[in-house]
């Protein structure tokens, strides 16, 4: 444990978001009330005192090792607080809030949330309300997630598209598919313009947009695999899902499925082998979180169904990347042979041609 602070709520604390980006630690803590309070998180590395540097010189004094003290100071700084709008309408309750992560486009950060009562609120970085806007009028917003700026939703069924620039939103309904209800979608890590969907029944549905004005089914995995209620994550070539608690045995399962596989006809050799790269149960789970770092492994953590255990695990996956097709193909052995010949016949004329001067005056002699 590094470092605990408290958040400054009266209320319970229902939702957390944390900044992905690395220029700075942003965590922004929501009560149930819809209070949200903005903390920021400096991480240094701890230096050695100087009296700790010098050569101890009295060999009676107690010596103890500098791993024993934490490796970084760690310092929190309470920023701001706004209260996220949680508008009634007539003869209705307040709604819960359901939703809220935080993120960034084109270097302006945004705090995204979602209530029971379908709508959207897209906040600035010092809690200003930048818009709010709608997206369901038959269901709560199950989640918002982010990659890169983009940022998708799920609400009443269906899915879609936030843009927090604008603070408008979009619903999709893709050509070709004909399933039930999406409950969860995010972003494909390793291609911006490709969705990750699972529906009521537990399948997982892969969808491919055009410029975010259609889009159409590219891929389904095989129904079975998985149950509902699913939670998706995505990390570069992979797709994580959690079913938090199943059914029959109680124990939560955790699957990896190989993105490799979309795309792929019926008669490529890739889908003779099964999708799944990996499956791992255990205990309840009741929240779960992915931390993608770059050059390294992924992080992942997993919260216990009673809130008493963190576990934490690095994901050793690699993908595998294709070498770079040749251009020229066929064609580079006889551009190769033109090219040499070129260079020659340029040499010949210009050194020692049929148009050479002495040859010219030898002949004139004769």
């Amino acid at each position: 444990l590094a470092m605990t602070f408290s958040s400054g709520h009266k209320k319970a604390v229902s939702h957390l978001a944390v900044s992905p980006m690395q220029d700075e630690y942003v965590i922004a803590t929501i009560d149930v009330d819809g209070l949200m309070r903005v903390h920021r998180v400096t991480v240094r590395p701890r230096r050695n005192p100087h009296h700790e540097r010098r050569r101890v010189t009295n060999p009676e004094e107690e010596k103890y090792s500098q791993h024993l003290q934490p490796p970084a100071n760690i310092t929190v700084q309470f920023q701001h607080a706004t209260q996220v709008p949680l508008v009634a309408e007539a003869n209705e309750e307040t709604p819960n809030l359901t939703a809220a992560i935080l993120t960034s486009n084109q270097g302006v950060k945004y705090f995204v949330t979602g209530d029971s009562a379908g709508w959207i609120s897209v906040i600035t970085r010092n809690g200003t309300l930048h818009r709010r806007t709608q997206v369901s009028t038959t269901g709560p917003v199950r989640r918002i997630a982010a990659n890169l700026g983009n940022v998708v939703f799920t609400a009443g069924g269906s899915w879609g598209f936030i843009d927090v620039d604008k603070g408008s939103a979009r619903t999709y309904v893709c050509r070709r598919y004909e399933g039930p209800a999406i409950i969860d979608a995010v972003i494909d890590t390793g291609m911006q313009s490709r969705v990750l969907a699972a529906d009521k029944d537990g399948t997982i549905w892969v969808f491919m947009m055009r410029e975010k004005r259609d889009c159409k089914v590219e891929h389904r995995f095989p129904p079975g695999s998985t149950r509902a209620p699913l939670h998706l994550a995505s990390v570069r070539g992979y797709l994580l899902t959690l079913e938090k608690r199943r059914i029959f045995g109680g124990n939560s399962e955790m699957l990896a499925f190989n993105m490799s596989h979309v795309g792929k006809g019926w008669d490529d050799p890739v889908r003779d082998t099964s999708p799944i790269s990996w499956k791992r149960s255990s205990s309840p789970v009741k929240t779960w979180a992915v931390q993608k770092r770059y050059q390294e492994g992924d992080l992942l953590a997993t919260l216990s169904e009673d809130g008493m255990e963190i576990e934490i695990f690095e994901l050793m996956m690699q993908t595998y990347a294709p070498p770079p097709g040749d251009a020229l193909g066929n064609f580079k052995l006889p551009v190769f042979a033109v090219a040499m010949v070129l260079v020659m016949g340029y040499q010949f004329v210009k050194q020692k041609g049929p148009f050479d001067p002495g040859m010219h005056e030898m002949a004139e002699g004769l």
